[in-house]
């Protein structure tokens, strides 16, 4: 057993799982703040889109944001 970054005890497997594994994201998500004279982006795998977003919401107070996805087909 080896533990994840929230130090919480799983199986190999499933630590794999947990951070990503090999498997290659279903999309991109692209997103941009839209706030004047703000340049801030994303490009990034769905999964760590929200956390970015509210990561900068909370850092600058921006609330503006457009949002696109590039799906696998």
């Amino acid at each position: 057993m080896k533990k994840d970054m929230k130090n919480k005890k799983l199986m190999d497997e499933q630590l794999a799982d947990v951070q990503g594994g090999t498997q290659q994201p279903d999309s991109t998500m692209h997103i941009a703040c839209q706030w004047p004279g703000c340049g801030w982006t994303f490009h990034g795998p769905d999964a760590e889109a929200m956390a970015a977003e509210q990561e900068h919401r909370n850092t600058t107070g921006h609330n503006k944001f457009i949002a696109w996805a590039d799906r696998k087909i």
